[in-house]
C-alpha cells in the first residue's frame, strides 16, 4: 500500500512537468473554457433561440450567433492561457476580466453586435448606425454582471486543483470516471446561472416584440369577428391591426427597425411577398398600432423626384430631406419618363434601401432612408 501510495504521489508531483501531461492539462484547461462559454450564453440567450426558431425572421440568429463565438473563444482562450501559466492571481484576474467583458457582450446583443452582423451581410450598410448604440455606463455594466464576476470569480480559484483532480484520472492512459465528469459539470450550473441573470439585466426585445406581430397577424387572418372584442378577452390589443387588416395576404418577414430603451418602444416591420409593408409599434411589449409603412418610400420619394403633389388625405407621405438632397433629386427627375418605377432593394434596421428606375430602363438611382416617426432622405446614388 505504501508503495502505491507512493507512486501517486509521484503522479500528482509530475502532474504539469511531462511533455505528455501537460498536453493533457492544456487540452482540460480549454476544454474547461470552452464549456464555460457555453454555459454562459445557453443561460444568456437560451431562450431567445428558442423563440426566434417559430417566427418568419430574415437571420434570426445574427447577433446570438456573434455573441456566442466571441464567448466560447474568449473563454477557451482564457482557460487555455491560465492552464498555462499557472499562477493564481492572475487566473482570478483573468476570469474577472473575461466576465466584465461577457456582461458588456451581452448588454449589446440588441445593438452593437446585430449592427456588426448586418454589416458583414450587406455591405451596402457597412458604417452605418442600424441600431441605437448602448450608453450603459462601465459602473453599471460591474454593477449589473455582479453574479456573473462573482460566479467566475469563484470558478476561478479553485480551477486548478480541480483540473488536476480530473486530469490524474487520465494517467496510464485510463478513461475518466464519473466523479470527475461531475467535478467538471457541475461548476457549469454556476455559470449557466449567471448567463440568466445577466441576461435578465438587459432582456432582448426582439423576440417577445417579434412574437407579439406574429400572433397579431395570424389571429387577425384567421378570425372574422371584432378584433377589439377578441382583445379583451384575451388581453391582447388585436385592434391595432385593423387599420391595415384587409392587406395581410400570403407570406411575410418581419423585421426589429427600431428600439428606444428609454421609453421602452420597439417597433416592428412585416414586409409582405405581396409587396405590402407595415408597421407596427409596440410599448412594453404590448402593441399599440399599426399602419401602411410604404407610404414615405413610395409616394414620398416619388415626389421628391417628379415634383408631383402629395395627396392631401396622406399625412404619413412626408419625407425629410435636406436642401442638397432635395435639388440634386430635382435635377434627375427630368430623366424619368412616367412615373417612376420604385421599390425596395433592401431594409435593415432603421435603414431602407429604395431603387427609382425611369419606365424606359434607361436610368436609375438609389436612395437610402432612415427613422420611423419621422423618414428621412439619408443619402442618394447614382446606379450604373
Amino acid at each position: 500500500m505504501a508503495t502505491k501510495n507512493g507512486l501517486v504521489g509521484t503522479q500528482l508531483e509530475e502532474w504539469g512537468a511531462r511533455p505528455t501531461h501537460e498536453r493533457l492539462r492544456l487540452w482540460l484547461g480549454a476544454l474547461n473554457g470552452l464549456l464555460l462559454g457555453t454555459a454562459v450564453a445557453v443561460g444568456a440567450w437560451g431562450t431567445e433561440w428558442s423563440r426566434l426558431r417559430a417566427l418568419p425572421v430574415a437571420n434570426p440568429y445574427g447577433s446570438l450567433a456573434l455573441g456566442s463565438v466571441l464567448l466560447l473563444g474568449l473563454c477557451t482562450l482564457v482557460g487555455w492561457l491560465t492552464t498555462r501559466w499557472r499562477i493564481a492571481w492572475l487566473t482570478v484576474l483573468a476570469w474577472v476580466a473575461t466576465a466584465v467583458v461577457a456582461v458588456i457582450t451581452i448588454a449589446h446583443t440588441t445593438t452593437t453586435l446585430q449592427t456588426a452582423v448586418f454589416w458583414l451581410l450587406d455591405r451596402r450598410f457597412w458604417g452605418l448606425q442600424l441600431f441605437p448604440k448602448s450608453e450603459t455606463s462601465f459602473v453599471a455594466y460591474l454593477v449589473s454582471g455582479i453574479f456573473m464576476i462573482l460566479g467566475l470569480l469563484l470558478l476561478a480559484l479553485f480551477q486548478d486543483a480541480r483540473l488536476q483532480s480530473i486530469g490524474h484520472e487520465f494517467l496510464g492512459g485510463g478513461r475518466p470516471g464519473f466523479s470527475a465528469w461531475i467535478k467538471f459539470m457541475l461548476p457549469l450550473l454556476i455559470a449557466t446561472a449567471a448567463g440568466v441573470i445577466t441576461g435578465s439585466m438587459y432582456p432582448n426585445p426582439y423576440g417577445a416584440s417579434l412574437q407579439a406581430v406574429q400572433q397579431t397577424i395570424q389571429v387577425a387572418r384567421a378570425y372574422d369577428g371584432d378584433l377589439f372584442a377578441l382583445g379583451l378577452e384575451d388581453g391582447v390589443n388585436y385592434a391595432a391591426i385593423n387599420a391595415v387588416r384587409d392587406q395581410m395576404d400570403g407570406a411575410y418577414t418581419l423585421q426589429v427597425t427600431a428600439v428606444d430603451q428609454t421609453t421602452s418602444t420597439v417597433v416592428v416591420m412585416a414586409y409582405f411577398d405581396s409587396g405590402v409593408w407595415i408597421k407596427c409599434r409596440l410599448l412594453n411589449e404590448q402593441l399599440s398600432f399599426c399602419e401602411d409603412a410604404s407610404l414615405p418610400y413610395t409616394v414620398g420619394f416619388a415626389h421628391l423626384l417628379t415634383g408631383a403633389p402629395l395627396p392631401e388625405d396622406c399625412r404619413g407621405c412626408l419625407v425629410k430631406a435636406a436642401a442638397e438632397w432635395a435639388t440634386w433629386l430635382a435635377a434627375r427627375g427630368e430623366q424619368f419618363a412616367g412615373e417612376p418605377i420604385i421599390t425596395r432593394q433592401a431594409a435593415v434596421g432603421s435603414y431602407i434601401l429604395m431603387r427609382a428606375e425611369s419606365g424606359d430602363g434607361r436610368y436609375a438611382l438609389q436612395c437610402w432612408f432612415t427613422g420611423t416617426s419621422l423618414v428621412q432622405l439619408d443619402r442618394c446614388a447614382d446606379v450604373n
